[in-house]
Parts: C-alpha cells; sequence; structure tokens
C-alpha cells in the first residue's frame, strides 16, 4: 500500500469512529435494594414497612415496594433536598449514611439501605 493510501485509510477511520465515541450514553439508573417504611402524619393510620427498590436516575427518585406501588419524586431546580410527588405534593429530603427520609405532605417515607430488615 501506497503512503498517501494508508494516510487515506486511518483519516476515513477517525472519521467514522469519532462520532461514535463523543456521542452520549443513555442515563443509567442507581438502584439499591431496600427496606422502606411509610409512617402516616396521623397515628391513626397503618404504618408500612417492607422491601423494596430505592433507584435514581439524574436526581429523579423512584421507590418501588415489593407489592408494586411505586413513589416518584422529581427534583425541584430551584430548592436543593425538595421534590414533588406524582400527586403534586412537596416531599423534603434529609440524608444520612444509613438511610434517607422523604418528608411528604401525608407522612414520612425512610429508605434503609441493604435490603431486608
Amino acid at each position: 500500500m501506497k503512503p498517501k493510501s494508508i494516510k487515506n485509510l486511518l483519516a476515513a477511520a477517525f472519521v467514522v469512529t469519532l462520532p461514535l465515541l463523543a456521542s452520549p450514553r443513555p442515563a443509567q439508573a442507581e438502584s439499591l435494594r431496600s427496606f422502606c417504611k411509610y409512617v402516616p402524619n396521623d397515628n391513626s393510620s397503618y404504618t408500612v414497612a417492607r422491601p423494596c427498590v430505592f433507584s435514581m436516575r439524574q436526581g429523579l427518585v423512584d421507590i418501588i415496594w415489593d407489592d408494586g406501588v411505586i413513589n416518584s419524586f422529581v427534583p425541584n431546580p430551584e430548592q436543593p433536598f425538595t421534590y414533588t410527588d406524582q400527586r403534586g405534593g412537596l416531599v423534603y429530603q434529609q440524608s444520612s449514611t444509613a438511610n434517607k427520609t422523604y418528608q411528604m405532605e401525608q407522612g414520612n417515607l425512610y429508605v434503609y439501605w441493604g435490603g431486608d430488615r
């Protein structure tokens, strides 16, 4: 092969592979098997506690209970650690190394890392 042909081949390969390298990757969700507990503000209601999956993707939070119920929280870009739930209610996040607490209008949702309790 002539040197000019090799240069043309390398240039063509560069032009073809550059868009592939520069293309954005799809967002990956961070999911963690957890244990969740919902405690209503009024003590007359039943507390729900069961395994769940905590998932976060680009700030969006999904908590998927083992019975199929899903709590979804959309972050408020104007207020850190503040979300809106799927019903339009405000949700405030508190975190520690062991868990997350989401203060909802009707009660608190606790997410404990590490699966069943």
